[in-house]
């Protein structure tokens, strides 16, 4: 049986804009709650799609599931200026060609290959058209 940790709580988890929240021991052995907001995912996808130099609104193919990820991949498709075009995990190979076709989407964000790795730190998968 493992030894239980004696556990001091010195910074609360608040706030009405959190994205999820990682609980961990880190490097310390004392659990804490490492929070992402929802802001800070969007404005940094934003911050990147800007960087890529997309055509003026064109729009941007969101493929996912039902994750957080998608919701800050929405916001920053919006906070840069473009549309997005959301697409379920499980839509038919033949629909994601056709929605591709139709809405001349100018880059597909893999939204389930998004991941943490550290606060801040996320990764958005795309591929350019």
């Amino acid at each position: 049986m493992a030894t239980p940790v004696d556990f001091t709580l010195t910074q609360p988890v608040t706030g009405d804009d959190n994205f999820y929240i990682i609980f961990t021991s880190g490097t310390t052995g004392k659990p804490k709650g490492v929070q992402a907001d929802l802001k800070a995912a969007s404005d940094r996808l934003a911050a990147h799609i800007t960087n890529l130099g997309l055509t003026d609104k064109a729009p941007i193919m969101v493929y996912g599931g039902q994750q957080f990820e998608m919701v800050a991949s929405f916001l920053g498709s919006v906070k840069s200026g473009h549309a997005y075009v959301p697409v379920d995990v499980n839509s038919a190979d033949e629909r994601l060609l056709d929605i591709l076709a139709f809405y001349f989407c100018v880059i597909l964000i893999l939204v389930y290959l998004y991941s943490y790795s550290g606060v801040g730190q996320g990764h958005f998968i795309y591929n350019e058209f």
